[in-house]
């Protein structure tokens, strides 16, 4: 049996996969059986996130598919290499080999030494890694802002837009021009929020003078509206179309997939400023590509370009020093569940406490405190108190499903608030999140 369909019969690949290898098949009756299952295992591999797949390390891919499962057998990996190396469908971005087509319309797949990846993506990472250096290599057009919640990048964004005002209305007679954005309606919202409190703190604090706030812009939109996308595909602004700013800023970066972040960086005019602000530990992005994470990555390496470009917070400011919820956070982010669950079991954080009851006692440790938080809500006498006092109490639930699932959870509480009608009638004071995006009355995604 070939490889493709051992691959195939095993369940290691998705329909997409296999029929993409197929399509090749078909296109060309003497491919190689090898290079098609490197079609689809590469195919595979975006569909876990990882735009390239060593094939040295596909032990790796198939341990995320399935760790109770061995590996599947795979040809020895010189051999795989020589015949993708000649292959028509290969394009060899080591020895850069190209055909009469110079742009390589005709290659699929992309090989760099032994790692493979679709020809696509491949050019996605080249453009976005020489996009990038680039601008390192500037003086000052590219800055990375990292840290963890509550570290303060908010409140340096606000900051740095009052410098950057300050400085470019010296040496010229008109504002400058500055976009903010973020990956979702949800993450601009809040963007815009963080930066006009973190304004108004400085303006409170005499740092700051107010008509200078108010001329600072802080509403921020999501990527695509500030790309300009175009109903028939593609952005208004591109390389060749760069957008009107001397200031982007781009929050929650570590949402921003490899291709969107390619076509960010390209649509950022060469002598303006680029600002990516996120945690690389946070919302990674749903489609291929952990850019965020490796930007980090490559601005620890010594010598590296990005590495005088990189900001990294540390101290969290979003609890006191009474509380111990960072440790624990860290504990969870490094996955060291025995730590963790030993200290929660022995009351080790401060701040922290663990009702280890069940789901059904959860319910009730959970409506003796979200019932007083949601009741004052709805007896908030103005809009903007009930806003207010809705950001002072948050359930989170880590899964959708389940009886401590947030499906659950909001049906629980809203009984509890809203008695006569279940829990399912719209009642005066419910929090409403918006869905689709209505530009005639401003709302968007996430509001």
């Amino acid at each position: 049996m070939s490889v493709l369909a051992s691959l195939w019969r095993d369940g290691w690949l998705r329909n997409v996969d296999h029929a993409l290898a197929l399509s090749l098949r078909h296109a060309r009756e003497d491919s190689s059986d090898w290079v098609l299952a490197a079609v689809a295992l590469a195919s595979r591999a975006l569909g876990n996130g990882h735009s390239r797949l060593p094939l040295a390390r596909a032990a790796d891919l198939f341990a995320e598919i399935d760790a109770t499962r061995d590996a599947p057998e795979l040809p020895p990996l010189d051999e795989w290499l020589a015949i993708l190396a000649v292959s028509p469908w290969v394009w060899d971005a080591g020895t850069a080999r190209q055909t009469a087509d110079a742009d390589r319309a005709g290659f699929v797949l992309a090989l760099e030494g032994d790692a493979i990846s679709l020809r696509r993506y491949h050019d996605y990472e080249s453009r976005l890694a020489r996009a990038l250096l680039q601008r390192a290599k500037a003086p000052s057009r590219l800055q990375l802002l990292t840290g963890g919640p509550g570290t303060g990048k908010t409140t340096r964004v606000a900051r740095l837009l009052v410098e950057f005002n300050q400085s470019m209305s010296n040496s010229t007679a008109t504002p400058p021009r500055i976009l903010l954005a973020a990956p979702t309606g949800k993450a601009a919202s809040r963007l815009s929020e963080s930066v006009r409190e973190s304004l108004a703190a400085q303006v409170d604090a005499g740092e700051l003078d107010a008509d200078v706030a108010l001329g600072l812009p802080t509403q921020a939109s999501t990527l695509h509206r500030m790309l300009g996308w175009q109903r028939g595909g593609g952005f208004r602004h591109d390389r060749d179309h760069p957008m009107p700013a001397e200031l982007v800023v781009v929050d929650e970066a570590s949402m921003v997939d490899l291709p969107m972040m390619c076509k960010l960086v390209e649509a950022v005019a060469p002598d303006a400023l680029l600002v990516l602000v996120g945690d690389r530990d946070q919302l990674p992005s749903v489609e291929t590509g952990d850019v965020l994470a490796a930007l980090c990555d490559a601005s620890d390496s010594a010598g590296s370009a990005l590495a005088s470009c990189r900001t990294h917070l540390s101290h969290s400011h979003r609890q006191g020093e009474d509380v111990d919820v960072p440790q624990l956070a860290r504990l969870v982010r490094d996955g060291d569940a025995a730590r963790a669950i030993d200290g929660l079991a022995a009351d080790g954080f401060r701040g922290v406490s663990w009702r280890n009851t069940g789901d059904h006692g959860l319910h009730d440790g959970l409506l003796a405190q979200a019932l007083p938080a949601y009741r004052s809500l709805l007896a908030a006498p103005y809009v903007a108190t009930a806003l207010q006092r809705a950001r002072e109490f948050r359930v989170l639930c880590a899964v959708r499903e389940g009886l401590s699932g947030s499906a659950t959870i909001n049906a629980l509480v809203s009984r509890a608030l809203d008695p006569l009608r279940g829990g399912q009638g719209w009642f005066r004071g419910r929090l409403l999140l918006v869905t689709e995006n209505s530009y005639r009355q401003q709302l968007f995604n996430g509001d």
